[in-house]
């Protein structure tokens, strides 16, 4: 695999082709492994990804090689960028969540993606719903705007790993903006969000000193609460 594989490109295109869906997967994921732009490559992985009728996870696959090929070169990038912004209004949520993913990772504004990916972090598809929580965890603090939504989340134990455990993860990688809403979710009527809501302040840590007093009157709530609380501050 590497540049040195790119002798290999033509043969491993032609098994794209293969009416085999796991000779396809293979060669999609070879191509993205080799790492070097060819016109012929990307333009087979990009029909790949552009057709909707395709296995889902070969589309995913063909987007994440894309992705790989354009490695750090700007103009690369660029071209990449584009296609995966086509496909922000793809059909398919996981192919939507995916391509939102790696736009982060070519450093798109989060003004594009987070419109895009709060509502695929209520998705039915767990896939969608994982590449989402990741995409924004990956934004850190500039995923500011998602807060609410992911407050939403943290009443949610489907999926695995768990959906408020997503949401946890991301508004710890959010830091102190979260805090605010992390605090009057202590007041939330459930307490499953209380709980919730208390380990995410434990995650931010000493970031999240403005919660101490909310965190010393939750004490006073339920035995439940009370544990939450000891495991968060000691």
């Amino acid at each position: 695999y590497g540049p040195a594989a790119r002798d290999a490109i033509p043969a491993v295109i032609d098994l794209s082709k293969d009416e085999r869906l796991e000779v396809q997967l293979a060669a999609a994921t070879a191509l993205g492994a080799v790492g070097v732009q060819d016109g012929e490559a990307n333009a087979r992985l990009r029909a790949m990804l552009d057709s909707v009728d395709a296995d889902l996870q070969l589309r995913v696959t063909a987007a994440e090689s894309m992705f790989k090929c354009a490695g750090e070169v700007e103009a690369l990038q660029a071209h990449t960028r584009e296609t995966l912004r086509k496909h922000l209004q793809d059909p398919s949520s996981r192919v939507r969540a995916k391509c939102a993913e790696l736009l982060v990772g070519l450093h798109e504004d989060p003004a594009v993606v987070i419109p895009v990916l709060e509502p695929l972090l209520t998705d039915s598809d767990l896939e969608a719903v994982r590449s989402s929580a990741n995409a924004l965890k990956s934004l850190g603090h500039r995923a500011a705007a998602a807060i609410p939504a992911l407050i939403r989340m943290l009443a949610s134990n489907s999926g695995l790993p768990p959906s408020w455990s997503l949401a946890s993860d991301v508004l710890v990688a959010i830091g102190p903006a979260s805090v605010p809403a992390l605090i009057a979710a202590l007041d939330d009527r459930e307490v499953r969000v209380r709980i919730h809501a208390i380990r995410t302040l434990g995650g931010i840590g000493p970031q999240a000193d403005a919660a101490v007093s909310a965190l010393t009157r939750a004490l006073d709530d339920s035995t439940t609460i009370e544990e939450s609380v000891t495991w968060c501050v000691g």
